[in-house]
């Protein structure tokens, strides 16, 4: 909760207004035994005003508490209002027809009647005279209607029941707010409102009770802007106009208009010409406009306590119109003796005249409030502010600067508020906002960040603390009414002055400061899109990891289909009842029972089984209207039938995400040629579905499980395209589709695309892909570039150059086809920004010269030479000086994939530039044809991987990176596969390695033999253990240049043995920072001598004593430790967390064998400090570990992790 309850030490008091009395009677108010909450006992007001019939605020009656089920609690009593002074009414002052309520105690009845008798004329006129003043004190009257649409929602009651006009504070609402507040129906769990079962018995309950008051409810619904809590002046004159002119029996009489007009106008100037406090009309300013005038379709009077239930509604309506036209010459000439300020709360009309604070909260927030979001950037609420996380109880006196500390972001939190605002839907039938403090969860923010946080968000911040402050409408029109909690309120202030002391400039300060004459003065605030609303939340937040729901905030798709975060209340208050009902039940049939009803992510997801049963999901889903995500799985192989019922369904649902999944079909579709695997008329139904903003198919296999995210959006964002038949995206902005399809056939796919859609002018992106070896990706000139406008009006051609190169050839082409010999209608297009084939050095010599002369935009030219018969550096010289001229090729490679030992690339980049800026990376085994290579281009190496080379490659590369030949680029050398290398070899690569000044040198390898080439005879077991003294000793001689070891296989522990074994210090690696151990090790780790050595050497002991040595030496901490199938003992984990250095560790992974217990686990997490570590991995599977402690402990670790870096990776045992 954001802002803490009163403490229980303080005493409080209730104010009372006795009629009879001009000075307030405070009555001590206590905690209720069962709520918890202060309250005035009723018993206490009885003593105090003997012949009282009901408590008022105003004209709003205050009752007695309720419990959460809204039964009244025992004892009885009225909740505590702070800062407010309520109305005593006696039951001898109210007309007969409002009597109507149960009688009361027969000691209080004998007291109304002897004070009847002594009761003055004069009296009640004083009494008539005080209900017309404004509200006491720096109050402001709440005005909350009990919410009963929630209950009824879905009991299918379609009679309405009468609302209710009371004084409550924003607990006694009905709404129960929760971290995660969502209605979810499936086949494990239902949840229903609690209400629902209690709604149907409070009536009877109310009757059966002869302690309990009961006040008449009118029949008429209330008035839109009194159930949405809004104060307004106009209402309240209303009220007392018509106590005037009341009759005998109750009913408005029809009175002259002077004198109407000459009593309402006295009463009007009573209340405008009273001095007003100046915190008061502050708060009550922006709640205070007419709403009758914004909104002319839903004016409805609510009745006051004086009028009668019999009054036909068409004399009420002559009533308030006739009232209308007084009020506004009434304001019109005493518009200009009020206040600045004051002056807001009756001016409807202000684009003329002097700038108002009004005006000045209406331009800074305009954009924000009229800022409309599609489900593609609707990513998160945008409406989001923060509370004070301390003690901010309005009774304090103090100011909010003197809360004896200053604040900072550790003191508040970041709350999302319903962004209901102007939607069609919200009319007053709708409840209010309720438990603002409380709901929804607020959210710190990441301490390290605060800076960026006032920088980028503070004037937003400063915009919606304002909006909710103060209220806000746009052109006249109501879009939030204002907070009026006094609590909330406080916070509010607090917030404001808080983001002042940071430099952020508020609207009052504004007007104070500079007092702007004209609105072009002030600068508007820009609304936020949505990457900026993913980096707030995603990198400022402290916010659960792989999810993007907010608790309490639901979306809700509107009439505009624009989306908006709501509260569950609003969300189920505007959605259609029977359509919500019935979708909760639908798994409630054997068809359907894996089934989901999320509000949280606006998903209706199915699996269904049948045909019969999927007609009813199509017609469901055409009656979700507000639904954001349909998922659907139709476990059946399809028909033909079946498939032009789904192309229906589609081309109707209403929903801005469709994703649908089927079974695997390997037949390709007939009526669109090119298309791999079926279902050719369901995707192209969707495309032409514009209320579909993204789609989805997808193929899974029967026994393939669905896996039910909380996270949609990150589904359709990152699709896994092994399974993937089309995704598409329209883009809402520039009317553009961005197009992904499974296809057979990359020429006739694209032709039937084109047609499809009407011209491919209509698309950003467009990729279809056969699999990983072959598919193409075009990107399109992106709207408003110049280019982009031209349109393809010969859609239904087979040839693309004529429209790319009436674009002047600026779209990018990416053409993959590794597999394919044959031409393609890509290449005349001269688009081609990369392009990777397969090669011939005699087949395909002159077509790779026409691509490059061709293509202008090339940058990238990748040739898979297949079988590896050419020599790479032949096929480099025979494109070099034309690639030299060319004006913005960067890049040529050539790649090998060899029966044996992988692929194998040579690459050359900076091809077009000066010689001097080229420079080659190889990564190459002993089968590759390296040695002219090594010989011509031994200067540009910048990266050199050799695996298992044979001695004369290295003999040659020796010879070529001799000093004299230099200077040389070479600064990564790798090699792996020592044990497969010769003595002679080895040899020259240790005199490379120590005689150069290498940046990184990485030493790897597997520690077994292949079992092909034991097999093949190649390899004889016996001469293994030889080999891996040899690469154990190679591995000691440059132990002062290698930075990075990784060796795995079966004899990995005879490595470890052999490198302690060898000649010289085999464990002084000081440069060496990544360290990977995987095998089997036969004993424990720690057993090892070198290992041991290694991580004492590492230790922040170990590099301390290097550096007092005389030289001194610099050893650099392990930055990366993967331990894997290995045995570290309780024992071990004592060495080991005393000896590494793990807040310089950016990597480690642990995988052991043998159990470890919760405590070391904990003593694991202890060791990384809080926000002074370098993670940014770290995984740990171990045997012996509950579920309950990997997931605590991946939740600690998580935290720690992300105090340094955004998005950490942390798993424990399979937990993320």
């Amino acid at each position: 909760m954001a802002l803490a309850a009163p403490p229980d030490t303080r005493t409080v008091y209730q104010s009372f207004h006795d009629p009879h009395d001009a000075r307030p009677v405070k009555i001590p108010a206590v905690r209720h035994p069962a709520t918890g909450e202060y309250y005035v006992i009723w018993s206490d007001i009885l003593d105090c005003f003997p012949g009282v019939l009901r408590v008022q605020h105003g004209s709003y009656y205050v009752p007695y508490m309720r419990d959460d089920s809204l039964y009244r609690v025992r004892p009885h009593g009225i909740k505590y209002h702070p800062n407010v002074i309520l109305d005593i009414v006696y039951a001898e002052e109210q007309p007969a027809t409002q009597r109507a309520g149960r009688p009361s105690t027969t000691r209080a009845k004998d007291l109304a009647d002897s004070r009847s008798t002594t009761r003055s004329e004069q009296q009640q006129q004083q009494q008539q005279s005080a209900t017309t003043k404004p509200t006491n004190g720096n109050s402001i009257p709440l005005n909350w209607a009990l919410e009963r649409e929630l209950a009824r929602a879905f009991t299918g009651s379609s009679t309405p029941s009468p609302p209710v006009s009371e004084f409550s504070s924003l607990e006694d609402d009905v709404e129960e707010a929760d971290e995660h507040e969502e209605l979810v129906y499936n086949d494990e769990d239902v949840v229903v409102d609690a209400d629902t079962d209690v709604a149907a018995d409070v009536n009877a309950d109310e009757d059966a009770d002869e302690d309990e008051d009961v006040v008449d409810e009118p029949e008429d619904g209330l008035d839109n802007h009194h159930q949405e809590g809004n104060i307004d002046t106009v209402d309240q004159n209303t009220d007392h106009s018509e106590e005037a002119e009341e009759g005998e029996n109750g009913h408005v009489e029809e009175a002259d208009n002077n004198e109407s007009v000459l009593d309402v106008k006295e009463s009007v100037q009573d209340a405008v010409m009273a001095a007003p406090d100046p915190e008061e009309v502050e708060l009550a300013a922006p709640t205070a406009a007419d709403p009758e005038e914004e909104n002319p379709k839903e004016q409805q009077v609510v009745p006051s306590a004086a009028t009668s239930h019999g009054e036909p509604q068409t004399e009420q309506e002559k009533a308030f119109a006739n009232l209308q036209n007084v009020l506004a010459r009434v304001k019109a000439e005493f518009i200009d003796r009020l206040p600045p300020q004051s002056a807001v709360a009756l001016t409807d009309d202000t684009s003329s005249g002097p700038v108002t604070f009004m005006d000045v909260l209406e331009r800074r927030g305009k954009e924000i409030l009229l800022k409309r979001y599609h489900w593609i950037d609707a990513v998160y609420p945008k409406l989001f502010y923060i509370l004070p996380f301390v003690d901010t109880t309005p009774e304090s006196e103090n100011e909010p600067s003197d809360l004896g500390k200053p604040l900072t972001f550790a003191d508040f939190r970041v709350h999302f508020f319903c962004d209901c605002g102007d939607i069609k839907e919200f009319n007053s039938n709708v409840v209010t906002h309720s438990k603002w403090k409380d709901m929804p969860k607020g959210y710190s923010i990441k301490i390290e960040k605060e800076d960026q946080v006032i920088e980028e968000f503070g004037d937003y911040l400063m915009a919606v603390l304002e909006i909710l402050m103060y209220g806000a409408y746009v052109d006249g029109m109501l879009q939030l009414l204002a907070q009026t909690d006094p609590m909330l309120q406080r916070g509010f202030q607090l917030s404001v002055k808080f983001l002042e002391s940071k430099g952020i400039t508020s609207a009052k300060r504004l007007m104070m400061e500079k007092s702007p004459q004209s609105l072009e003065e002030v600068a508007p605030i820009p609304a936020l899109d949505s990457k900026q609303l993913k980096r707030f939340v995603g990198s400022y937040l402290h916010i659960a990891q792989g999810t993007r729901c907010i608790g309490g905030m639901h979306p809700y798709l509107t009439p505009d289909r624009d989306v908006r975060w709501v509260s569950l209340t609003h969300w189920v208050a505007m959605s259609g009842h029977e359509e919500l009902a019935e979708a909760m039940d639908f798994s409630n049939h054997p068809a359907s029972s894996v089934c989901e009803f999320d509000t949280e992510t606006g998903a209706f997801r199915a699996e269904i089984k049948t045909r019969e049963r999927a007609r009813d999901f199509y017609r469901l889903a055409e009656k979700l209207k507000t639904v954001c995500v349909l998922r659907l799985f139709l476990d059946w192989t399809l028909t033909l039938e079946d498939e032009d019922e789904l192309c229906e369904a589609v081309s109707k649902f209403p929903a801005p995400v469709v994703k649908l999944m089927v079974r695997t079909d390997p037949s390709p579709s007939e009526g669109a040629p090119g298309f791999g695997i079926g279902y050719s008329d369901v995707i192209l139904a969707a495309l032409a579905n514009r209320k579909i903003e993204t789609f989805a198919m997808s193929q899974r296999n029967e026994d393939q499980r669905a896996i039910y995210g909380h996270d949609e959006r990150f589904t359709m964002e990152h699709p896994s395209l092994s399974d993937s038949l089309a995704r598409f995206q329209w883009d809402p902005h520039t009317e553009r589709l961005e197009l992904e399809l499974c296809v057979t056939d990359l020429d006739k796919a694209i032709v039937v695309v084109r047609y499809a859609i009407r011209g491919l002018h209509r698309l950003s992106r467009l990729k279809l892909r056969i699999d990983h070896w072959e598919n193409v990706e075009i990107t399109f000139i992106e709207h408003g570039q110049p280019g982009s406008e031209i349109e393809d009006k010969h859609y239904d051609s087979g040839n693309l150059a004529p429209f790319f190169e009436s674009r002047k050839c600026q779209d990018k082409i990416k053409y993959n086809c590794q597999r394919r010999r044959n031409g393609s209608l890509f290449f005349p297009t001269k688009c081609l920004t990369e392009v990777t084939l397969t090669y011939a050095y005699a087949r395909d010599r002159i077509r790779i010269r026409d691509i490059i002369k061709q293509n202008k935009s090339l940058c990238t030219l990748v040739l898979w030479n297949d079988p590896p018969v050419d020599d790479a550096s032949q096929i480099f010289e025979t494109y070099k000086s034309l690639m030299a001229n060319h004006p913005t090729l960067t890049k040529f490679q050539v790649e090998m994939k060899h029966m044996r030992g992988g692929v194998t690339d040579f690459t050359w980049t900076g091809v077009s530039g000066p010689p001097a800026d080229m420079s080659v990376r190889l990564s190459v085994t002993g089968q590759d044809k390296v040695v002219s290579v090594f010989q011509k281009y031994a200067t540009s190496l910048s990266s050199l991987n050799l695996e298992s080379p044979s001695v004369q490659d290295v003999s040659v590369l020796e010879k070529a990176l001799r000093p004299k030949k230099g200077p040389f680029k070479l600064r990564r050398l790798m090699v792996t596969g020592t044990v497969d290398m010769q003595a002679a070899a080895l040899e020259d690569l240790k005199r490379i390695i120590l005689r150069s000044d290498f940046e990184e040198v990485l030493f790897g390898g597997s520690m077994e033999w292949k079992a092909d080439d034991v097999k093949k005879g190649l390899k004889r077991p016996s001469e293994l253990l030889p080999a891996i003294a040899r690469a154990a000793e190679f591995l000691v001689s440059i132990n002062t240049k290698v930075t990075y070891i990784s060796f795995h296989g079966k004899e990995a522990h005879t490595f470890l043995e052999d490198l302690a074994d060898s000649r010289g210090p085999g464990s002084c690696m000081p440069r060496l920072q990544e360290l990977t151990i995987s095998g089997e090790t036969r004993q424990r780790l720690v057993q090892y001598r070198w290992f041991l050595s290694l991580i004492l050497y590492k230790s922040r002991q170990g590099r301390d004593a290097a550096r007092s040595k005389s030289p001194p030496e610099v050893v650099l901490p392990l930055q990366s430790l993967s331990l894997s199938n290995v045995e570290i003992s309780e024992f071990d984990w004592n060495f080991l967390l005393g000896a590494i250095d793990f807040n310089e560790l950016e990597t480690l992974r642990l995988e052991q064998t043998n159990p470890m217990t919760g405590a070391v686990l904990h003593r694991i997490v202890e060791a990384f400090s809080e926000r002074r570590n370098n993670l940014t991995t770290f995984v740990l599977r171990a045997p012996g570990l509950s579920v309950y402690e990997s997931a605590m402990y991946q939740q600690a670790m998580l935290n720690k992790a992300k105090g340094a870096r955004e998005t950490p990776l942390v798993m424990i045992n399979d937990f993320m």
